[in-house]
């Protein structure tokens, strides 16, 4: 009888793969003469998992009088389980307690058996099925998700191979760790990161920082076309809004992380959505956040090669831009060029041209820091007063820093009693809203007996800070160049196009129409929209063709 058990089964094995069928009737005729045979059950229990028949192998083990308790047997038994009860689940005749006793069951059977790699990829096979099944139950109960993953002992986890080959036979390419990987992440993304406000809770900053660490070390970032299920790329971006709102900013860590992303993997995806007052407004794509953020930190780092390059590369990727993001990254690239560069008078002349078109305080004071890190001290005083003038709004608490520099630059004109007036406005602002005085300033305070407690009068601040305003003598910005076109087109509300030559036409917007008609020959200087595309402005008719 064992001779004749032994050829059946060789029989079986030799043709397993290219005649399932026929192997399964030599096993079934042993079967016949030894139905608990663990060798032969063994390999009926794995033939049948195989051809997509879990559920006879099950009624058959289970039908045994005598049940040999063998883990080869019991191997494919549960792996027949999981195949027909837990993976086909909620597509079977099972109901949800039904599921998760059959489950556990599962799972009991391979802790029992957790040196033994089958039943480690199996254990994990069944938690990561559960877990989505609680996701699709309640996306928010976090812990009951949690219990469940932490069933799987990682250390284990680690040791399976990439590819092994079943106890079938087959040579399998192992994706149950990254499953478990990305599952965990997802879960740790969910209940740790996303919903992470330092304001309204009094949530572990560390805690959440090492829980975003282990996201970003346990899962990769996938393709720009699914990066909204990616627990990498929405941990990192979240991480580096949370340092953002930090009052003292850690602009190494924000590049630190920020850096972890790969530009050619995020989307462009811009989202869309209605406001409060029903108005359609949009967000910008997680491609514009990123050269939004690594631009500044690079820029306030000193990195300023770095900021160039990357400044570079996002103006020429990024199709459509928002909340003046452009701008700045063209005010930052224009900055970190003219620190770096040979010729200074020619590279600031950029950032001039931009300050102006923008009429925006800080840019000016921008301007004014780089003449005077070359020691031009009236040119530094003229973008300064520039800056301080510029805007209809005083925000003290962005324009405070100016308000000191100008102190300074006053002091460097031996204008001292004005720089003392500048001081005091700096010192009162910090005293009222108990903000730190720097050394430096504590040091001209008590030098030149100035009284803080006093409100001093912004409006006289601005008559003394006019007359530093030049006409920027010194520099030698290219003068505006006049160009000659032709009226083509009209539209109807008042917009039209310039033809020029070569046959390129030029959008002007309805504020330039004097009343123009077609054919209409006109000059106008070359200007750009809040898309930096270029536009005709100053257009002035001149006669007709």
């Amino acid at each position: 009888m064992r001779r004749k058990l032994f050829k059946l089964q060789k029989q079986a094995k030799e043709i397993s793969k290219e005649k399932p069928q026929e192997a399964l009737e030599y096993l079934e005729e042993a079967l016949r003469i030894d139905p608990s045979n663990p060798y032969i059950l063994t390999d009926y229990g794995w033939l049948l998992k195989r051809i997509g028949k879990p559920k006879v192998f099950i009624d058959f083990y289970e039908s045994l009088e005598a049940t040999p308790f063998n883990l080869y047997v019991d191997k494919p038994y549960y792996w027949c389980i999981y195949d027909f009860y837990i993976k086909q689940y909620p597509d079977n005749n099972i109901d949800m307690n039904q599921f998760i006793s059959i489950s556990e069951k599962t799972v009991e059977f391979c802790k029992k058996n957790e040196n033994d790699s089958s039943c480690v990829n199996l254990n994990l096979m069944v938690v990561l099925k559960v877990v989505r099944v609680l996701v699709n139950i309640d996306s928010n109960n976090f812990e009951k998700q949690l219990e469940w993953m932490n069933i799987i002992d990682v250390k284990l986890l680690d040791s399976i191979n990439d590819s092994f080959v079943s106890d079938d036979g087959d040579e399998v390419t192992n994706t149950s760790k990254d499953q478990y990987y990305d599952q965990m992440c997802w879960i740790l993304y969910k209940k740790t990161i996303s919903a992470y406000d330092e304001e309204k809770t009094n949530d572990n900053f560390e805690e959440f920082i090492q829980n975003a660490q282990y996201i970003v070390e346990n899962c990769n970032q996938k393709n720009a076309d699914s990066w909204l299920g990616n627990p990498y790329v929405l941990t990192v971006l979240k991480v580096v809004k949370i340092y953002n709102k930090k009052n003292f900013k850690n602009y190494s860590k924000i590049l630190e992380w920020i850096s972890k992303l790969d530009p050619s993997l995020l989307p462009e995806e811009i989202f869309s959505f209605k406001d409060s007052e029903g108005k359609d407004r949009e967000l910008a794509s997680a491609k514009e956040f990123y050269y939004q953020h690594i631009s500044k930190a690079y820029e306030k780092l000193r990195k300023f090669e770095e900021c160039v390059a990357i400044c570079d590369l996002g103006l020429e990727e990024i199709k459509k831009w928002h909340y003046k993001n452009h701008i700045w990254i063209r005010a930052r690239r224009y900055y970190s060029n003219c620190m770096i560069t040979d010729d200074f008078d020619e590279a600031i002349k950029e950032y001039i041209k931009l300050a102006e078109r923008e009429s925006h305080w800080f840019m000016f004071h921008k301007v004014s820091l780089l003449y005077l890190s070359k020691g031009r001290i009236d040119d530094a005083l003229s973008f300064a007063a520039k800056a301080f003038t510029a805007s209809r709004r005083f925000d003290v608490e962005k324009m405070i820093n100016l308000i000191y520099d100008i102190g300074i630059l006053l002091q460097a004109k031996s204008k001292n009693n004005q720089a003392n007036m500048f001081f005091q406005a700096c010192g009162y602002y910090r005293n009222l809203r108990e903000w730190k005085l720097s050394e430096e300033l504590r040091f001209i305070i008590k030098e030149n007996n100035i009284d803080i407690s006093k409100k001093f009068d912004l409006n006289k601040l601005r008559l003394i800070i006019k007359e530093y305003i030049s006409s920027n003598s010194n520099l030698k910005l290219d003068e505006k160049k006049v160009f000659t076109g032709k009226i083509h087109k009209i539209l109807t509300n008042g917009d039209g196009f310039i033809e020029r030559k070569n046959n390129e036409s030029l959008y002007f917007k309805v504020r330039e129409n004097k009343g123009f008609i077609i054919d209409d020959i006109v000059t106008f200087e070359i200007g750009y929209n809040k898309d930096q595309k270029p536009i005709a402005i100053n257009v002035k008719k001149q006669g007709r063709t």
